[in-house]
């Protein structure tokens, strides 16, 4: 049976075009910014920089006087949001890998079962918490309910799992490493 197979140009210069679709919105972007009103609602569009990127920026922060500080806003949730669940999924990831516990194996499947609800059937109960706690309008009340999703701590468990052999941490126990040493070994250690 022969088989035809496909140029050896064809995969790369499909895997080429979906590359420049992506970038494009992104190129789009940044020229955009560079334009007036006026040439961005042009047909056809403009595809290179212009000249009014100061008066574009200008603009901005006249209209939005804040900008900076929601900026700053955004980066600190991020910061905070990206932090918190590294910790705490590592944690997590953690003691499933290396603790034999009584109802171990259910407790990991519940909190892989919460990756099976929808994020919107979360909405109200984080709402009447946030407000029970008294968060409302606070950057906490965005960081904390993300501190530790299910994807996090899965992902922690079959790293430590799969990268650190069972002898290494029994022979780490045997000379006397504490627990944080070897929270530290497996997850803060490549």
């Amino acid at each position: 049976m022969h088989h035809r197979s496909s140029p050896h140009w064809l995969i790369p210069c499909i895997i080429g075009l979906g590359a420049i679709l992506m970038v494009l919105p992104f190129w789009f972007m940044l020229v955009f910014a560079t334009h007036d009103e006026a040439h961005i609602f042009a047909v056809p569009p403009p595809l290179w920089f212009g000249d009014q990127l100061g008066e574009n920026i200008s603009q901005l922060l006249n209209r939005l006087p804040y900008f900076w500080h929601n900026l700053s806003n955004s980066f600190y949730i991020a910061i905070m949001t990206t932090g918190l669940n590294l910790l705490f999924c590592s944690l997590a990831g953690c003691a499933f890998a290396l603790y034999q516990f009584k109802g171990k194996k259910w407790l990991f499947n519940l909190v892989l079962g919460t990756m099976l609800l929808p994020g919107f059937l979360n909405m109200i109960p984080n709402a009447l918490m946030i407000a029970m706690f008294g968060w409302i309008n606070e950057p906490k009340a965005l960081y904390i309910p993300a501190a530790c999703g299910a994807f996090g701590v899965f992902l922690m468990r079959q790293y430590i799992e799969q990268a650190v052999p069972y002898e290494v941490i029994e022979a780490a126990r045997l000379d006397g490493c504490s627990e944080w040493g070897l929270y530290r070994y497996t997850c803060t250690e490549p």
